[in-house]
């Protein structure tokens, strides 16, 4: 794979082209991809929103916090760094480079946990981090995050840490003190554009295909991958199409041989995303994923060249839905009914049609009476085997996480969302209506369950309510106050939180504590 990258990126530098904007990816963040979509509800506005982290120079960022121009007069250049520039910045003609140190500290309580966890102190969460980012002419933009993790987790959060031996998103962890967690990770890429109707990525990170605050199909809920990815804009922007191509990993470990450590088992996946625009009001697109076979008993597999093939659906007419790769099919589509009212849904396709087949709609109310007052509706279904495969280790996870729906298969959740902001002032409120299967049937990671299985149904619900300020867009730096009720019921257990929390970070990834 580095090699091959390597020859894209000679070839781009000796491609000419006419000036384009810079090539950054924006954060994967849902609350500015809120404000990102916003800017282009109206139905005249021909924007793909499906595959994300979006391209900059695909997009009219002016009004947008972080990118439009701040008139307010700061009489301090400590004032101007901390709320309105990059902490370090700087360049000449045809090369520009901005630094900025990134944090997530964070003090809260738990007042409905009794167990020996819960202290007098509570919980804390030390992120420390740096990021350095820049552009190379018009063409080449590059980016590179780096995060040192210390940190405490309320009970049903702590439990998931330590079955599946990764922390929500962040991948594996070590203990640290009695009850804390130490973990690291990392985000990089390289982004060339060597005209407007081409883009070529090569990094390590995280994608998401939707419109949804969940997705059925492709989600950012696991951990980073490596990953080099294909853009293409056709018949004048109507088409986008994207392929990944990237390595991930299961937390099972290779034979040990001459090392002191072994690997773990690898599998590479490959993703196809195709989107039209028929009408401005209209999104469709055709999804297609791969997990591909790298690893059996008698050890590492060759490379398979189907993996190149950059043609949605061509490799699930190979090899089928239920062959020893892990085949999967979608569907995604939008429409805006009105310029403040779209709909939205997902169909996912895996294994048999009536067990197999995942499904998922939902509509946004965006300026619901008040400017930047937004609302959201969404139902997913994910019965108990889809994502599954014969192999486990070909399941559709990355370090014992799902890649899509975080509750991973046979589950069923309805979320309601609200948002709203003034100035740099912003409130969120989540609810969170769950059920799934806590046994083998709602396990991603096991074979499929046979016909006579029962299930034992958890039920979850969950509000979560965030008020904050925004400190610097450029960072999204934010101070912010929070409370999460969970009601956990199983059977005749129960498990209640109440999480009060009080954070000064840097958000520019998703957190995905809702399940």
């Amino acid at each position: 794979m580095g090699r091959l990258a390597l020859n894209i990126v000679l070839l781009l530098l000796l491609t000419s082209s006419s000036a384009l904007a810079q090539q950054k990816l924006l954060p994967l963040n849902r609350l500015r991809h809120l404000e990102i979509d916003n800017s282009a509800r109206f139905r005249d506005s021909l924007q793909h929103t499906a595959m994300r982290p979006y391209l900059e120079s695909k997009w009219d960022l002016s009004r947008i916090y972080g990118h439009h121009k701040d008139t307010t007069k700061y009489y301090y250049k400590l004032s101007v760094v901390a709320v309105r520039d990059h902490f370090i910045e700087g360049g000449e003609e045809g090369f520009h480079v901005t630094a900025d140190p990134l944090f997530d500290l964070q003090m809260s309580w738990d007042f409905a946990d009794t167990t020996a966890f819960q202290d007098t102190v509570g919980y804390y969460n030390n992120t420390r981090g740096a990021r350095l980012a820049g552009d190379i002419g018009t063409k080449i933009s590059f980016e590179s995050y780096l995060y040192e993790n210390q940190s405490q987790f309320p009970g049903y959060i702590r439990d998931f840490n330590d079955s599946t031996a990764v922390i929500p998103g962040q991948g594996r962890w070590k203990q640290y003190k009695n009850f804390g967690y130490d973990y690291n990770s990392a985000y990089g890429w390289v982004s060339i554009t060597p005209n407007e109707n081409l883009n070529f990525q090569i990094g390590h990170g995280k994608h998401f295909v939707g419109h949804g605050y969940r997705s059925m199909l492709l989600s950012d809920n696991a951990a980073n991958y490596p990953y080099l990815k294909g853009t293409a804009w056709l018949l004048e922007d109507k088409i986008q199409y994207s392929w990944i191509y990237c390595t991930m990993q299961n937390l099972e470990r290779l034979p040990l041989r001459d090392v002191p450590e072994s690997l773990f088992k690898p599998k590479a996946a490959s993703f196809y995303y195709v989107n039209f625009i028929p009408h401005t009001a209209i999104e469709i697109g055709l999804f297609e994923s791969i997990i591909w076979e790298t690893w059996d008993s008698t050890g590492t597999q060759a490379f398979d060249f189907k993996t190149t093939i950059p043609v949605v659906g061509v490799n699930s007419a190979i090899l089928g839905l239920n062959g020893n790769d892990n085949a999967m099919l979608g569907l995604n589509a939008k429409i805006k009914l009105l310029d403040w009212l779209h709909i939205y849904g997902q169909v996912a396709l895996d294994n048999r049609l009536d067990e197999g087949t995942g499904y998922q709609a939902g509509l946004k109310v965006f300026n619901a009476g008040l400017e930047n007052l937004h609302l959201q509706a969404e139902y997913n279904l994910g019965p108990r085997n889809s994502y599954r495969h014969q192999n486990w280790l070909q399941s559709y996870t990355n370090l014992n996480q799902s890649i899509a729906h975080p509750l991973g298969t046979y589950f069923e959740e309805i979320i309601g969302t609200v948002n709203y902001r003034w100035r740099r002032f912003y409130t969120q409120i989540k609810y969170h209506n769950q059920r799934h299967d806590l046994l083998e049937g709602g396990n991603v990671l096991t074979s499929n369950p046979d016909d006579e299985y029962q299930p034992l149904l958890a039920r979850n619900s969950m509000f979560d309510i965030q008020a904050g300020w925004l400190m610097n867009p450029k960072t999204n730096a934010n101070v912010s106050i929070g409370w999460i009720h969970r009601d956990f019921d199983i059977s005749a257990l129960e498990q209640n939180t109440d999480w009060v929390y009080l954070t000064f970070r840097t958000s520019l990834f998703n957190k995905y504590y809702d399940f």
